[in-house]
């Protein structure tokens, strides 16, 4: 018996719907598909103020977060409701995390009192509160002021140091003891890689311990952080601040060697915070999200994506981040904010090559997604590069071009473009 002719049938009952219906009408329900299948462009409704259109995106998986970003910035009370009801979803794997957080701060950029309940009720959620109460400060009021002193007494009479500082002593054995010491004693500022390397050995023998282990970790990781709101800090002591950053690296690859799930919330906190500190930033943000892929908790995907997206985030994390999500997904990811990164860290003379081809990689619909300073940044970098080639019109082409994304007076551009045409 031959096979069945899949393309003849298919071409006969096309040739039969378009007799019973017409072709306008097959043409329609084709649209309809096709557009039921397209996600929605936040950017067009976000520029027309389709507040009502940005609402029901919430419900699509695809550009949810986009669209409560969208919202926030619009600052439509219409969307307070809506915002409200997705800060509060259930999320019980961190599937939501991201979203949630999103959620969270428009509403705090809106600042409705609407609002103000629900941010109350959130302030006692570990791996949101710290978010919450940003937002709440922004808010203000009487029943905020009165909500949040009451909060800052409960982790005082805890004694948490933000919302990852644990409530409880752990016993310490001897062993355990003994693998502190070693950490206390280790002055890390010279590399060493003798000295790094009895340090590893001496944390993964406490993380060996199981959960009494990872908690103990956990305390020593925060000892010295102090945390308010999402903001991470650490005493100025010069070079023992730097010495501290370096152990509380070197315990967070522990963590993350040890493929200790149950630390995910915190890690993704970590990710989220911001500090005065550029230690944080080039240390613990990047070791962090190295951490959360060697955990290799899927539940980590979204909040990662999240962080990548965000401007505020350095590129040396954003790097880090992407090697994170290559391990959790197991597949390269084609994220433009990863590829700026990339090409941020790469030397545009040498390799300037391959630094316009990372970022070829940009297509026009990928850009579109980009933020002004991200738009900026590509062209900035390819201006360095033509800059260094000697190319001076195509360099001055790709800066002048950046400043149609970003034309402030402090524009690394200005001064490359005065360079290029005295």
């Amino acid at each position: 018996m031959g096979s069945f002719d899949w393309e003849g049938f298919i071409a006969f009952m096309l040739i039969g719907m378009i007799c019973l219906f017409g072709i306008a009408s097959i043409v329609g329900i084709l649209i309809l598909i096709v557009r039921s299948m397209t996600p929605p462009d936040i950017q067009d409704m976000k520029a027309k103020r389709d507040v009502k259109g940005l609402i029901n995106a919430l419900g699509n998986k695809k550009v949810r977060e986009d669209s409560a970003k969208a919202l926030g910035e619009l600052k439509d009370p219409l969307a307070v409701e809506p915002l409200i009801a997705v800060a509060v979803l259930k999320d019980h794997d961190y599937s939501l995390y991201g979203l949630r957080i999103i959620a969270v701060k428009a509403l705090g950029n809106i600042g409705d009192s609407r609002a103000v309940e629900t941010l109350i009720s959130l302030l006692y959620e570990s791996g949101i509160s710290s978010v919450v109460e940003d937002e709440l400060e922004k808010i203000g009021g009487p029943n905020v002021e009165e909500a949040l002193a009451k909060y800052k007494n409960w982790k005082s009479s805890e004694q948490l140091k933000g919302e990852s500082k644990m409530n409880f002593q752990p016993v310490l054995t001897e062993d355990i003891r003994k693998a502190l010491a070693v950490l206390e004693d280790a002055h890390e500022l010279p590399y060493n890689e003798e000295l790094e390397k009895r340090v590893n050995d001496a944390l993964d023998s406490i993380a060996a311990n199981g959960e009494v282990g990872i908690k103990v970790l956990l305390e020593r990781l925060y000892r010295d952080m102090r945390m308010s709101g999402s903001n991470v800090d650490v005493p100025s002591w010069g070079d023992f601040a730097w010495n501290e950053w370096l152990k509380q690296k070197a315990i967070v690859y522990a963590l993350g060697r040890a493929k200790a799930k149950s630390v995910v919330p915190q890690l993704i906190s970590l990710l989220g915070a911001t500090s005065k500190d550029q230690q944080f930033y080039e240390i613990l943000q990047p070791a962090a999200a190295k951490a959360l892929g060697e955990i290799g908790d899927k539940h980590a995907i979204e909040p990662l994506r999240n962080c990548l997206r965000n401007d505020d985030v350095s590129n040396k994390t954003k790097r880090a981040i992407g090697e994170a999500l290559e391990q959790l997904e197991g597949q390269p990811v084609l994220d433009p904010a990863l590829i700026i990164a990339k090409a941020d860290n790469m030397n545009k003379k040498e390799d300037g090559e391959d630094v316009l081809k990372l970022l070829a990689q940009i297509d026009s619909s990928m850009f579109d997604t980009l933020t002004k300073d991200q738009k900026y940044y590509v062209w900035y970098l390819r201006g360095l590069v033509y800059k260094w080639r000697g190319d001076k019109s195509k360099a001055i082409d790709c800066f002048q071009t950046s400043l149609n994304y970003y034309n402030a007076s402090d524009a690394m551009a200005h001064r490359h473009l005065a360079e290029l045409k005295s």
